[in-house]
């Protein structure tokens, strides 16, 4: 029980500790049980128990193992439990354990961050009407879910369309809640100098082109070469998050940033959440050219199906997942 009950304990930082990973450990010795986070500055759990109690004798159990150089003895314990080995380092693999650093993991290894995203839709899948018309579409309940989305990302991605039609602030509304960095693709630098998302707790990324005008904005603007078609090259976008230290991205849409990202095969999760009506004629919630086969179209396996208010949320992990840092895949 010892393992699930750090697993629980690291759960409490998603969202809270970038750059560092979301780690916990738990210490048993006779009677007595000590505890311990990731620190704000990146100390792991076992080096932080280290300093405030001899690890001799006992069981220790810990979600992430120690990097290679940290130098703590943990030789004289009686057992010890590692969720998933620092990455690069080979040991067994516990894939609750190692879904709570994936992100990191990935981009410390130059990958890409985890992501996931994030849908609410009518039955016929449609974020809004042929007009635009989007709030609100779910209930109240599904809406603070996925605020609690929010809550547990580093960043949370919109494409400037989204930004020009909702101008959104991107924050979290839960309270106590942590709030992500907001970050907007943005190929041309057309966002509004007021737009809501610049003044808000976190500084804003902007991920442009080189080929976009200078303009002076209060947000961390950074410029890619563009891809083919003209727009930011997503794998780059997130790989960019990635050395930022932005290890898990939720992504909101619009329709073209979620066509791009399942064209990638860039998505890990999906959040959808469903509301009982039909929207005749809507925008669906990924754009783009048809398809040309069923063969071609992206495939998720199904976790868990619940009620949600009037709404009913459906999480999704990729069928085809991606490798982790660890060489196995864990997605």
């Amino acid at each position: 029980m010892s393992l699930d009950e750090a697993i629980a304990l690291a759960e409490t930082l998603l969202g809270r500790v970038a750059p560092h990973p979301a780690a916990a450990a738990v210490y048993e010795v006779g009677s007595r049980r000590y505890t311990a986070l990731t620190e704000a500055d990146g100390t792991h759990p076992v080096s932080l128990l280290a300093r405030q109690i001899p690890l001799i004798g006992g069981r220790l159990t810990t979600t992430l193992g120690l990097p290679p150089d940290a130098g703590e003895d943990l030789s004289q314990l009686d057992s010890l439990c590692v969720g998933v080995p620092w990455p690069g380092c080979r040991g067994h693999v516990d894939p609750r354990a190692a879904r709570l650093v994936l992100g990191w993991a990935r981009a410390l290894t130059g990958g890409t961050p985890e992501v996931t995203a994030k849908v609410a839709c009518s039955l016929d899948g449609c974020i809004a009407t042929s007009g635009g018309e989007s709030k609100w579409i779910t209930g109240t309940q599904a809406r603070s879910d996925g605020h609690g989305l929010r809550d547990s990302h580093d960043a949370i991605m919109v494409g400037i369309g989204t930004v020009l039609a909702d101008d959104p602030r991107l924050s979290c509304r839960l309270v106590g809640g942590q709030h992500p960095v907001p970050v907007v693709l943005d190929s041309r630098l057309r966002i509004p100098r007021d737009a809501r998302l610049l003044s808000g707790p976190r500084q804003a990324v902007v991920i442009t082109t080189t080929a976009a005008p200078e303009r002076p904005l209060r947000a961390k603007v950074i410029r890619l070469s563009a891809g083919p078609d003209g727009r930011v090259p997503i794998r780059e976008a997130l790989q960019t998050l990635g050395s930022l230290g932005l290890g898990r991205v939720l992504v909101e849409g619009g329709a073209s940033v979620h066509r791009s990202m399942l064209d990638a095969q860039l998505v890990d999760n999906l959040r959808v959440y469903v509301a009982p009506r039909v929207i005749f004629g809507g925008k669906p919630w990924a754009g783009g050219t048809p398809l040309a086969s069923l063969d071609a179209a992206p495939r998720f396996v199904f976790e868990s199906v619940e009620r949600v208010g009037v709404d009913m949320a459906m999480s999704l992990r990729a069928s085809v997942p991606q490798k982790d840092p660890w060489g196995g895949s864990v997605t």
